[in-house]
């Protein structure tokens, strides 16, 4: 079995997600996964910051697997590519 830590993107700023995955590493989980929003669910959590980069950041610090993206195609794809464009 191997044991995850979920990561807040809404509820942080990009670098505290980061220390968060590295301290799940340290503290000996397997892996850890990250909801993309595009925006934060709540005006009172304020953060929304940009997976991809997060993940590659996390990536440099950790040495964990490829982190877990989940995002909703139907309401995340359109809006991404827009801010993109």
């Amino acid at each position: 079995m191997k044991i995850g830590y979920k990561l807040i993107a809404e509820a942080h700023a990009p670098q505290g997600i980061v220390d968060q995955a590295v301290r799940a590493e340290e503290a000996g989980f397997d892996f850890v996964e990250i909801r993309d929003h595009f925006h934060p669910w709540f005006d009172s959590q304020g953060h929304s910051g940009f997976v991809w980069s997060i993940l590659a950041a996390a990536a440099m610090r950790t040495t964990l697997p490829n982190p877990l993206t989940m995002s909703n195609p139907r309401s995340c794809a359109s809006t991404l590519v827009g801010h993109l464009g």
